[in-house]
């Protein structure tokens, strides 16, 4: 034996390796100047988001040159993030939306003379208060409709994607979210939520001599006399239809519930909902429109609308999960919130909404607060180990009931500049309609959504998972 080795009985031996707390002290100290550098790279992007000092899309690319340079992750890496299947399917469903939009679908739709929302469109008269309540009604339960169907599918709002698109990131092996599954919560919770805003809108502005008065002006003759300057539906129009048909039925049926495979399980589960979108926008680019000899339903120069910004910013949100997760800030945060292991989770559901929805209404968009979210928020399931999503749904659900002013959503907005409502409107209806929206995720999440996304899983294989994901050993 040499004389520089140590036998293994030698009572002088170290248990482990000389040289041994030296590298975890340096692999800690690493871990921290890691976390750290992506902390302030965060709180740069962030506050470039929340005060618009640089356009959104603009700060949207930022990761792309800030990750590589403070040695976060690769220029690959965070490259790989802007374009996923979550990606693949906002764009093909937008490609699909702008047909619609080009050829009048939308306005076709609009007219069906079943719509009352003629009223408004003719102003009320000032004196006439059964009239101008029941504009109120129409305009808010227009905007507040348009935030609640959202939720039921998965393309329905940026916010859901996102979600979608973390998930995948932080769990790979996990059973994914897809169109389906969405659906079969999001739809439930979508419907109480409808019947809930339609309860308040008639106890706050329908009186019951409201009929009487409204009778005389729901007349419908001049919503069919628009409708009939669009003409018979056109071939291209019902091709659009179709398509559109088609992708919903491949969406639903792709991956029908965990236990009931769908089509996709003959591609070995190879085929996303980011395939069928971005096959079926490729149609339009195929079939003919019949109207000129070598036109198709639709060429790149109607594309060149799409929203790049809502893109780039689903891109951002996945990047900087990625960051989070391998800069080690997840772990530090992770360890941090350890005072909440045992929180009960039925208090913990309402905060993280409560708390979502706040950030939305106030600060920054939803998209912006679900990305800045959804990482702090599976840190802090883990901690109490429990099923990530049963935090991560409900904070990226809150931050959609932005309900209580104008600058809360683009529809908001919209409906503020009718002149038909102003901003006690907004709090009077919004306030009770985002409690009942609160109580509903509550609600429907440890018990449908425990049976939709398998929540009731055992906590000790979720946690092996995520330090797998994580790359802890």
């Amino acid at each position: 034996m040499s004389s520089d080795q140590v036998a293994p009985d030698d009572p002088k031996a170290p248990l482990l390796p000389l040289h041994d707390p030296v590298h975890r002290s340096q692999s800690f100290n690493s871990t921290i100047k890691s976390a750290g550098t992506c902390w302030l790279v965060l709180a740069w992007v962030f506050s470039w988001w929340l005060t618009g000092a640089v356009p959104m899309p603009i700060t949207s690319m930022s990761p792309l040159f800030l990750f590589p340079l403070f040695g976060i992750a690769s220029a690959d890496e965070v490259a790989q993030s802007y374009m996923d299947d979550v990606i693949s399917l906002l764009l093909g469903s937008f490609i699909l939306a702008l047909a619609v939009e080009h050829y009048n679908i939308h306005r076709r739709l609009a007219l069906n003379p079943r719509a009352s929302y003629s009223v408004c469109r003719w102003g009320p008269p000032e004196d006439d208060v059964v009239i101008r309540n029941f504009c109120k009604a129409v305009v808010l339960g227009v905007i507040f409709s348009a935030a609640v169907g959202g939720m039921s599918t998965l393309t329905g709002t940026g916010v859901n994607l996102i979600l979608v698109g973390m998930w995948k990131s932080y769990f790979p092996e996990a059973d994914g979210i897809s169109f389906c599954t969405w659906f079969l919560f999001g739809f439930p919770l979508a419907l109480v939520l409808f019947l809930a805003l339609w309860g308040i809108l008639c106890c706050l502005y329908c009186s019951k001599a409201s009929g009487k008065v409204l009778s005389a002006y729901l007349d419908k003759s001049h919503l069919k006399r628009e409708l009939d300057m669009l003409g018979p539906m056109a071939f291209a129009e019902k091709m659009i239809l179709t398509v559109f048909s088609l992708l919903i039925v491949l969406w639903m049926t792709r991956s029908i519930t965990n236990d009931i495979p769908g089509w996709g399980a003959l591609f070995n589960g190879r085929a996303g909902d980011g395939t069928v979108s971005v096959m079926m926008a490729t149609l339009l680019f195929i079939i003919p429109n019949k109207k000129q000899q070598g036109e198709k339903l639709m060429d790149w120069n109607k594309c060149k609308k799409l929203p790049w910004n809502i893109i780039l910013l689903l891109g951002a949100g996945f990047a900087i999960a990625d960051g989070v997760r391998s800069s080690g800030l997840a772990t530090i945060l992770s360890q941090a919130l350890g005072f909440l292991e045992h929180a009960p989770y039925l208090a913990m559901a309402p905060i993280v909404c409560l708390i979502s929805c706040t950030i939305t209404e106030f600060i920054t968009s939803n998209n912006a607060t679900t990305t800045l979210l959804l990482p702090l928020l599976i840190q802090i399931a883990q901690t109490m180990h429990v099923h990530p999503l049963l935090l991560m749904i409900p904070g990226a659900i809150g931050a959609q009931f932005a309900f209580l002013l104008p600058t809360g959503t683009p529809s908001n907005v919209i409906g503020f500049t009718t002149g038909h409502i102003d901003i006690k409107d907004m709090i009077r209806t919004g306030l009770p309609l985002k409690v009942a929206g609160v109580v509903a995720i509550s609600v429907l999440m440890p018990t449908l959504g425990a049976i939709v996304f398998r929540t009731d899983r055992p906590v000790l294989e979720w946690n092996l998972q995520m330090r797998h994901c994580k790359g802890i050993s």
